[in-house]
This record gives C-alpha cells, structure tokens and sequence, in this order.
C-alpha cells in the first residue's frame, strides 16, 4: 500500500511542473551526463519525456565553473527535479544560485535523504526507482555519507545505481535484502573512490561501466581505489562477468561522460577529454546562445589569491563567459579595490560563442591590511559595444592581515573526514581559522593550512562527529590513523596530537610572540629576569598591580608545564629542573588582559 501512496504523490506533484524549453534530443531515450565537477557530484538526467533532473551538483564554484554553463550552452534554464544526496558542500554547491536564478523553485521536485523510505518503489518519467539507502541515525548515526539517499534507476531493463557518498552499510543491506535488484549497467562509485566498498557488493553488480566523479589522481594514488575497486574489474575481466571488459571513467580524465539508452541491449556512452570541460556540447543538442553579436560577461570571481602574511599583493583569477553569437577575440578588464584607482587588462584569445574561461589578472597592491572589495567590470568585446552592459560586472570580498606571523597546519585525515572539523580561537574567544569537514580528502594524505596569526596565545581544537577522533585501526574498514600538527614559521612545533583516540574533540593552547599594548592600569610595567634562565626566574610586578595574577608556563608545543598564582611584587619561579632547554613562553594573566613573553632556558 505505501508504494501506491507514494506513487499518488509523486503525480500529484508533477502535475503542476512547468513545462521547459523543447529539447533537441531522440523521442524515448534516457539520457545522463556525469559532470567533471573534481570530487564531487553533479549528474543531470534527461527523462524520455524531456523532464530533467540533476543529482547533487558539485561545490559552489564547480557549478558556476561547470554546471551552470553546461545547463546554460544547452538551453536548461529550469529543473523539473533537484536530488540532493546529502548536504556536503560537495554535493550541494549553488543552491543559492539555483533559487535566485529560477533554475530551482516552487515546481521543481526536491528529493533528499528524508524524502523516502527504505526500499520505496515508484515510478516517476516513465523511470523506475528504487530506494535502498536513506537517512537512518539508528543504523548509520550522524555520519552524512552514511546516511546519502542511494537508489536504483531502471528504464526497458537498463539499470544505473548512484549512492551518493554511502557507506559499506548500506550495499551489504540491499545485497543481502534485494540480491536480484543489485546487477546495474552502470554503476556510480560512492565517495569519488575513496572511501571503502563492500568487494561482494560490487562483484554482484557487474557493471558494464564504473563512474567515478574525481579527478585524475583517484586511480594515480590508488588506495581505495586500487585496494578494493580494480581488483573487481579485473576478476570480471578474467572470469567472464556480464560485461566481461567492464570500462572505468573517471571524469578527471574523461570530462564529462554521456550515456545514452533506449534499453538494455540498445545503449552507449561517450567519453569526453578534461580539457573540453568548459566547452562540451552533446553533439545532439542545440547551442543556446543570446542574438546579440557582442555579449561578453562576468560571472564569476574564482579566487583571490590570498596573500602571504603581511603582504599587500593579490592575484585576481575571474570567469569571462561569451554569451554572444560571434567569436570573442578581445576584451577590456577594468579592476579595482574598493572603488580606487582601477588596473586595466586587454584579454585577446579565441572564446566560442556560449563558452567561458578563466582570465588571471595581473598582480595588484592594496594600500592597507583589513577588509576589502575587489571590483572588476569587462568592455569592449571585439572593441565594439557590448550589446548587454548588465551582466558586466562583479564583486567579492577578501581581506589582508598585518603584523601576523605564519604558522602551518598539517593535518591527515583517518577514512572519515567529513566528521573533523576545527578551530583555532585567540585568548578573547574569537575565531580566527577554521576548517572541515573533508569529504574529499585521500586518507593519511595531509591538508595544508596557512595561517596569518597576530602575536598572542590560541587554542587550536579539533573535533570529530562520531566520537573516535582520528583513530582509524581498529575500524577494519579503514586501518589508518590520521594526524596532525601545527609549526611555526622557522619549522618549531607548536601543536603535536598526543593520540589520535582523542573522542569527540582535542584542544592545544599555543603561543605566537610578544602580546604588546595591554593597557597601563591592568599588568603593568613589569619585569622577568635573568632571560635566558637555568631553573628559575624573577618575576617583579609593579606597585599598583590588581593581584591574584596567574602565571604559566608553556613550551613549543602548547603544553603547560608550570602554572602559579602570585600575590606579590617580586616572586621567584622556580621550574622543574626535569624540563630540556629550550624556548618557553611565560604568560601573565588577569582576569581581563594577558601578557606573554618569550623566554630561554639553558642548561
């Protein structure tokens, strides 16, 4: 009964779909198109009626980079399904852009992780699906790959399986559940490659191609990859597997992948080269481009390089799109930061009609550190008048540090990096860095941070969703820990991870120089001699010093290794003779301000 309920429902919702721009594609055949969005997804399905429906749609600069101009070339300005696997950044870019845009709205069809049942059947454009994975804390907990909406599409006996970034859970559950649904045409890997796979799971789905949304180094660093996925292609290869010489795209490699189906035995797919990414057309579709001759736009800031510490340079990379009828070989950048004195750079290629390119702007000086706008504004396409002036400019916000010092975070991943974040806080509670999760991120393969950080004391903190911290060797799915550490600009640890079973979080205080400009009536003028020092040292405070103050005393790595309360003028602090020469860092604190200084110990 509850897969006719479903079933009503779904209608009821499709009736009131806008109906799109007619497509130039074969009446009745089902088309997919497996985007190059890296490591990510985004895989947009033609019905046999013309419907559309993308699943998931990479990161937010992938689709203004790769979606939303290949949705754009072919004339899509509307989704009449938006699926979306699970909310990882990932999976979920351009929301935003999809809405104010109208490419997503009120009769577009939203499935998520919540919107089924486990083992749901329906049929939907003439497509059977069927669910096998959905949101189920009770078996997956909060993990959010786990938890990815995976499901079985088949259209005239043709079968595809995509499972977002799911886990070995979930496969063993629908092998061992629905055995007969499992065998797929085509098979999405989950996780871009690599997270694990259940081996039996993928043995029973015989593919006759292997999907994996990554970039090249997927099959370059193996891994996963190599440990658990090759061996099954090559067991199908050498012992008669349905498609006996299963194929393997990687879209990193093979750009974007096209698959068309009438049935199961009237199908074929192409492959496509990574460096047509931003060009492809389906040679069967129709271009959709604007009637003007001269159309060139803006579309996108792709990064501010950010600075070095207490550099005042940026190197500006924007996204020109040709939406004009005619070939762009010439184009006029002005740019500028917050409305100053503006650069100008003359672009000349070759940029077809309907494509977009990437333009590195020359380096520019910003006159002071803090927050900024950088503006850019294109003209003259071709040296005519652009014949759209509104699509012509853009905008982002950036900003530049002074009197910083730089230190490194190193930080590898166990198998699950979307369950680590962290956070480096000053001594005032605010937050001045802050990273994860990494859904993508290779195992034991470090993610390096740079951080511009003022002269003062931090707490770097780490956390991790399920609880386990980076401990990955006794989960027999994984066999790897994951580490990380904090140096400064001279090479010196400041934060080492003691164990990588650290639970649901870790915290590290370190230092960074001299706190100076504390204000007078707080600690005052005060002294600490002989620097360097052997075992102790004299701390003389000043008269009109506000008492009890705390002292501590840390090393290189943030660790306390003395900690006293004074209450008077001139005390001497004694030190364990146990501890190694070296640097330390003395802190004087109040209840409101702190003071650090840097001192040396010597035999």
């Amino acid at each position: 009964m509850k897969t006719h309920l479903l079933e009503i429902k779904l209608t009821l919702c499709l009736v009131v779909i806008m109906t799109i721009t007619s497509l130039n594609i074969d009446a009745q055949s089902l088309r997919l198109i497996m985007m190059p969005v890296s490591s990510g997804d985004a895989c947009l399905v033609i019905f046999p009626n013309g419907k559309t429906m993308l699943i998931d749609s990479g990161t937010d600069g992938k689709y203004d980079d790769i979606v939303e101009p290949f949705l754009s070339r072919h004339c899509i300005s509307h989704l009449d399904y938006w699926v979306l696997s699970h909310p990882h950044p990932d999976h979920e870019g351009g929301e935003a852009e999809m809405q104010s845009s109208g490419m997503i709205d009120a009769n577009t069809v939203y499935w998520d992780y919540n919107t089924f049942n486990y083992a749901d059947a329906f049929t939907a454009e003439g497509v059977d699906f069927f669910i096998y994975n959905v949101k189920d804390v009770s078996i997956h907990g909060n993990n959010g790959n786990k938890n990815s909406l995976a499901f079985r599409m088949e259209y005239n006996g043709w079968v595809y399986t995509t499972g977002g970034d799911e886990g070995v859970g979930s496969m063993q559950r629908f092998l061992a559940d629905y055995p007969s649904l499992v065998p797929a045409n085509v098979r999405k890997l989950a996780h871009h490659g690599y997270g694990p796979y259940d081996q039996a799971f993928l043995l029973a789905t015989d593919a006759q191609l292997i999907l994996v949304p990554n970039k090249i180094d997927i099959i370059a660093h193996g891994g996963w990859f190599a440990m658990m996925v090759e061996p099954i292609v090559n067991y199908l290869r050498n012992n008669g597997g349905r498609a006996y010489n299963p194929g393997i795209a990687v879209t990193g490699i093979d750009g974007f992948i096209s698959i068309k189906v009438q049935n199961a035995n009237d199908w074929n797919y192409t492959l496509d080269t990574y460096a047509n990414r931003y060009s492809y057309m389906m040679s069967d579709w129709t271009q959709c481009i604007s009637n003007n001759n001269y159309d060139a736009s803006l579309t996108a800031v792709v990064s501010i390089s950010d600075p070095a510490c207490n550099s005042t340079t940026i190197n500006p990379v924007i996204m020109v799109k040709n939406r004009a009828q005619y070939t762009l070989t010439s184009l006029e950048i002005e740019y500028d930061v917050d409305g100053g004195s503006s650069q100008t750079y003359n672009w000349s290629g070759n940029l077809p009609p309907g494509i977009s390119e990437e333009v590195s702007l020359p380096t520019m000086t910003v006159s002071a550190a803090g927050n900024h706008t950088f503006n850019a504004e294109c003209s003259l396409p071709n040296g005519q008048n652009d014949q759209q002036s509104n699509n012509d400019d853009i905008s982002a916000q950036f900003s530049i540090a002074s009197n910083t010092s730089a230190v490194d975070l190193s930080l590898a991943m166990d198998c699950y990096g979307e369950e680590i974040t962290w956070t480096v806080v000053d001594s005032n509670g605010v937050t001045v860095g802050s990273g994860g999760p990494y859904p993508l991120s290779f195992v034991g393969e470090p993610i390096d941070v740079q951080l511009c950080l003022a002269p003062g004391c931090y707490d770097f903190n780490i956390f991790d969703t399920y609880g386990d911290g980076l401990d990955g060797t006794t989960d027999t799915t994984c066999g790897a820990n994951g580490s990380y550490h904090i140096n400064d600009d001279v090479g010196n640890t400041l934060v080492q991870m003691a164990t990588p079973f650290f639970g649901n979080s870790a915290t590290h205080n370190f230092c960074i120089g001299v706190i100076t400009g504390i204000p007078s009536n707080t600690v005052d003028d005060f002294k600490i001699y002989p620097n360097p020092f052997k075992n102790s040292f004299t701390l003389q405070l000043s008269e009109n010093t506000t008492y009890p103050i705390t002292i501590e005393v840390l090393d290189y790595l943030g660790r306390k290794v003395h900690t006293q309360t004074i209450t008077t003028s001139a005390t001497e602090i004694t030190l364990s003779n146990q501890l190694s020469p070296g640097t330390y860092f003395v802190k004087v604190t109040t209840q409101t301000t702190q003071k650090v200084v840097r001192m040396v110990k010597i035999k």
